[in-house]
């Protein structure tokens, strides 16, 4: 007698990924960055729009080719370069300062080495710089050359999350993380994590916007605890 087995469903951040594939289908190629680079563009996006974070990138790296001289730029410098971006004044200090202590503790501005580093250490590592939080680092490690898996969670992805019931309500990015991570499937690899990051931006950035989500319109509907409470 032939036995059939039940097929396993699939785990929630799984079927979130499937369904949303579905809708918004593959990530349009990019060009990665090195790791150096991939950290200053991820200073510059924090709470930025992503074409306004990467015309100011352009322009910083016209004025700082291979970032050479970017430790020693005044504080005016910085903000002239880059005043378009929400934390121009912050990061005008932050991004001179986190350039100076990796020089400081590696001999350069480069960050290859940590290539060979686990993903916690690197992590770690890369948080105890000036300006630095969860988000700068895990695109570091991840969008760039290093390919490191760890998952990139921005505001959308947070917003998302919690309407899901994936996250509590209270959770930060910070705490967000490790909640997220054990949800992951282990067979995903880093390209799987950089492509989840840009379905669930998409999503909140056309369908599950902060304010007046269409939920009638939301792949997502049938999975969604928001959406089920009207």
């Amino acid at each position: 007698m032939q036995l059939h087995l039940p097929i396993e469903a699939p785990q929630p951040v799984e079927a979130v990924h499937r369904q949303l594939a579905q809708t918004f289908g593959r990530p349009p190629e990019r060009p990665r960055l090195d790791p150096a680079s991939q950290f200053i563009r991820g200073m510059l996006s924090v709470r930025t729009h992503g074409e306004v974070s990467r015309d100011v990138f352009q322009r910083l790296q016209q004025r700082f080719p291979n970032w050479k001289g970017l430790e020693g730029a005044s504080f005016n410098e910085m903000w002239n370069l880059i005043a378009d971006i929400t934390l121009a004044e912050k990061y005008a200090r932050y991004i001179p300062q986190a350039v100076r202590n990796i020089i400081s503790l590696r001999g350069a501005f480069d960050l290859d080495f940590l290539h060979d580093w686990p993903v916690r250490s690197a992590m770690q590592w890369l948080e105890r710089l000036p300006g630095v939080g969860v988000k700068i680092a895990a695109s570091t490690l991840n969008f760039s050359t290093l390919q490191k898996r760890v998952l990139v969670i921005d505001t959308h992805h947070l917003r998302i999350a919690k309407r899901l019931g994936l996250v509590g309500p209270p959770a930060s990015i910070e705490e967000a993380y490790p909640v997220l991570e054990r949800q992951l499937p282990d067979n995903w690899d880093a390209g799987a994590l950089e492509e989840h990051h840009w379905l669930m931006k998409r999503l909140g950035q056309t369908i599950c916007t902060a304010r007046a989500p269409s939920c009638g319109q939301c792949p997502l509907k049938n999975l969604c605890a928001y959406a089920k409470a009207g």
